[in-house]
């Protein structure tokens, strides 16, 4: 049965409510996770056994401070979700495969980007920088700022209003 957790404290957090791959704080247990604090790791989200989706919530006070090789503070894939309601990122928000990542408040970071079947809705919050949809992504915007370029590539699909 999936579980709703809350990650409190700074990497220590992470620690207890990840596996660690390579530097990463992964959640791929089927579960919810709430973050509302300092990790200093870049975040994996992926599914649990069995395909269920993992869901990581990023509230006001999580502050991801690092990130992967390619640039990427989190990095979502399967059928798995990121929700931001607040927070910061030290760079790249990613989506991949069919994951959905919907950006309601803060962010800031670098780039909100959906690559493959990945589903973006941004209705607040700030982007640094671009925010993309590439492949068959389809990426709704009816809120929030982006700092230079709102673009879709291939044959995915950008709705916009607002």
């Amino acid at each position: 049965m999936p579980s709703t957790r809350s990650a409190h404290a700074i990497v220590i957090a992470a620690s207890f409510l990840a596996t660690s791959s390579a530097g990463a704080a992964v959640f791929d247990d089927g579960g919810t996770t709430i973050i509302d604090s300092t990790v200093n790791d870049f975040i994996e989200v992926s599914d649990g056994q069995g395909g269920q989706p993992t869901t990581v919530i990023f509230e006001p006070g999580a502050n991801i401070t690092q990130a992967d090789s390619v640039g990427d503070s989190v990095f979502a894939t399967g059928n798995s979700s990121v929700i931001v309601n607040g927070g910061q990122f030290v760079e790249d928000v990613t989506g991949l495969d069919d994951s959905s990542i919907t950006v309601n408040g803060g962010m800031r970071g670098d780039d909100l980007l959906g690559f493959t079947n990945a589903t973006l809705v941004k209705t607040g919050g700030s982007v640094a920088d671009d925010a993309e949809i590439y492949d068959t992504g389809s990426f709704v915007v009816s809120g929030g700022v982006v700092g230079e370029d709102l673009e879709a590539f291939d044959d995915s699909s950008l709705t916009f209003s607002g």
